[in-house]
């Protein structure tokens, strides 16, 4: 039994490479103890859609990857609902809406055959990296409803 390919090394050399962009933020912000698990849950992230996009197939890989990208995915959008400050909250409200329309339309042209599908999940992965940038940078330890920390600009 053969097990399908989703594409071709040609179409996601590009989503393999952009994989990499989750982590970039942890080496942008300042190390610091606090984001010692959401930097952990990036790093794994990261490597586990990388190992997906490597090789595209429709095994447990790509299970993996859809199901860990979900929980990264949950973990920071409630972090970023209650730690990022005006006006950087309204800029990565935005920027979700983003995330929610390149994830769409990756889906749509990649039904259609179409090869664009490729930049829309490229431009998935580079806005979820943006959006991280300033979870990160105003997490628990500086700012956040969820801690009761005064905000810190």
């Amino acid at each position: 039994m053969t097990i399908k390919k989703v594409a071709s090394w040609s179409d996601t050399k590009f989503i393999t490479y952009s994989s990499f962009l989750f982590s970039l933020p942890v080496f942008v912000n300042k190390p610091d103890k606090d984001i010692l698990v959401p930097s952990l849950l990036l790093f794994s992230t990261s490597i586990i859609s990388a190992n997906f996009w490597r090789n595209a197939l429709y095994d447990w890989r790509r299970t993996l990857d859809i199901y860990f990208a979900r929980l990264s995915f949950s973990y920071f959008f409630i972090h970023g609902l209650y730690c990022i400050p005006w006006p950087y909250n309204f800029i990565t409200s935005i920027n979700t809406f983003n995330i929610g329309y390149c994830y769409h339309k990756s889906g749509e042209e990649y039904e259609r055959k179409n090869k664009r599908w490729v930049w829309y999940h490229v431009g998935f992965h580079a806005s979820v990296a943006f959006n991280v940038y300033y979870i990160l940078k105003y997490f628990p330890r500086k700012n956040c409803l969820l801690t009761g920390t005064p905000v810190k600009m």
